[in-house]
């Protein structure tokens, strides 16, 4: 057409032939017709190949031819969008420049297990340029899938069986080297669970260290309590953590309840059991009472409060040590005992 038109627009034409004011006119409307034409997208699909058998690959190219000035949304081709055909993978979308038109592309691998003619719909695509829309697609195409011919009186063979391959070094150490390592594992930890057993039954501890008596353990915390100046700090809480670890720690070994395990009702039910001093269990519960509010609720007792439960704390324990007399080991005098921890100062007559 380009070759017509420039000849339609020589002056010797224009003059001698249709003249000027038809040349001219003939002119724009060939030039009007050609410029759609050459702005215009254009869509291509090709399959290779277009005949298969079942469970054979073939590939969709499909091409979109895109002038600069226009923009396209390509379509999802998702895994049904083809009846009977499966998409087994989609190349990214390439984009390459031909004769000032952008041409995308993108390739597909597909396949089928049905046998017979199957059709590929047309791929729909949405043309975008300045607030215009427009749609350009594909031809359909269609697909030849056939099945295996199987001639009659053909013998049916069952399917190959699994190959098997040699062990390799590596394979074989990756196995058995695991293997090695935890039989003598677990051999260390079966001979040494059996050792401490047989040391257990028949070998005594020699020269155990002596246990303190529940009061004097109980007395020596408590004071280590004071020294630390928790309150005196800020830490009421802390401070009243210790001090009823400390006086439930003595109640399970002087009274063989699990005071660390119960609350603080179920320690005081237990006590009042077990004890018959009626000013010892008010003064047990006093303390225990103020020290869960401390802990639990937050509450933050004034100093002289603080030093009051430590003055009921030492009291209870020293009023409720059990004496002990124990030989000494070096000189054989007797070992310590309630009225030790609390002398009383002898006058003389």
């Amino acid at each position: 057409m380009m070759p017509i038109l420039f000849q339609l627009l020589k002056p010797n034409f224009l003059a001698h032939r249709v003249g000027w004011s038809k040349g001219l006119i003939l002119a724009a409307f060939m030039l009007m017709a050609y410029l759609p034409s050459a702005a215009n997208p254009k869509a291509t699909i090709a399959i290779a190949p277009d005949s298969i058998k079942i469970g054979e690959q073939f590939t969709i190219d499909i091409q979109l031819h895109l002038p600069p000035t226009q923009v396209a949304v390509w379509p999802l081709l998702v895994q049904d969008f083809a009846a009977n055909i499966e998409i087994l993978s989609l190349q990214p979308i390439d984009t390459t420049n031909s004769s000032g038109n952008r041409v995308l592309s993108q390739t597909l691998i597909a396949t089928s297990f049905a046998s017979g003619f199957h059709p590929i719909p047309p791929v729909v695509f949405t043309i975008i340029e300045n607030q215009d829309t427009m749609e350009v697609e594909t031809e359909a195409m269609l697909v030849s899938v056939q099945d295996i011919a199987i001639q009659e009186g053909d013998t049916p063979y069952d399917v190959k069986p699994i190959l098997s391959m040699p062990w390799s070094f590596r394979e074989i150490a990756s196995v058995v080297i695991p293997v090695l390592l935890g039989i003598m594992v677990l051999y260390y930890i079966i001979k040494k669970f059996r050792d401490t057993i047989a040391l257990r039954k028949n070998h005594k501890l020699q020269n155990p260290k002596p246990e303190l008596p529940a009061h004097v353990e109980a007395l020596k915390n408590l004071e280590r309590l004071q020294q630390k100046k928790l309150w005196q700090s800020g830490k009421v809480k802390l401070y009243y953590i210790e001090l009823t670890y400390i006086l439930r720690h003595y109640l399970e070994r002087r009274f063989a309840i699990k005071a660390l395990e119960i609350t603080t009702d179920e320690t005081l039910a237990l006590l009042s059991g077990l004890m018959h001093e009626q000013h010892l269990l008010i003064m047990i519960e006093n303390l225990l009472r103020t020290a869960d509010l401390a802990k639990f609720a937050k509450l933050q007792p004034d100093g002289s409060t603080n030093d009051v439960c430590m003055a009921n704390a030492i009291l209870f324990v020293k009023s409720t040590a059990q004496e002990t007399v124990e030989p000494n080991a070096v000189n054989g005098v007797e070992g310590t005992s309630d009225s030790e921890l609390n002398p009383q100062t002898k006058t003389e007559a």
